[in-house]
């Protein structure tokens, strides 16, 4: 392994850190100003659901700045678990919006030399599970 393979393995992993840093206070102007410090000109993140994809730091420093006075809302994040290695990191959390409205949330995030390259962004609103599959779980939370 070379040292820049090294060195941008360290990185990566600084980061991983720090995110789970920033996603471990719910505060969502600090989990935003941890990632926009990583993120590049180039930096794409993605929102399969809806189909929109958001490339660059302006734009997503533009929207985090829009986002509380066009949704009326103020959410907080419920970090569930942060994991990864390497260049492909994970994040699973609840999303509550504060109006009452919530949401689970994955982000898949590929980093390199600490620089986040590519995210993308799952969101889906909790559902109570179907009494047929009881006899087949092992556990059950309840949904939003």
């Amino acid at each position: 392994m070379s040292d820049s393979t090294t060195n941008g393995q360290r990185a990566n992993e600084a980061l991983g850190e720090r995110m789970r840093q920033a996603y471990a206070t719910g505060d969502f102007s600090q989990i935003e100003r941890v990632a926009l410090d990583h993120w590049t000109d180039e930096t794409e993140d993605t929102f399969p659901q809806s189909g929109e994809v958001f490339r660059g730091r302006a734009l997503a420093e533009a929207m985090s700045a829009a986002y509380n006075e066009a949704t009326g809302t103020r959410p907080t994040y419920s970090l569930r678990e942060i994991r990864g290695r390497g260049d492909l990191w994970v994040v699973e959390g609840t999303i509550d919006y504060g109006d009452g409205t919530s949401a689970e949330s994955v982000v898949i995030a590929e980093l390199r030399d600490g620089k986040v390259v590519r995210q993308t962004d799952y969101f889906a609103s909790p559902f109570d599970a179907p009494e047929w599959r009881r006899p087949f779980r092992v556990a059950s939370g309840e949904a939003g």
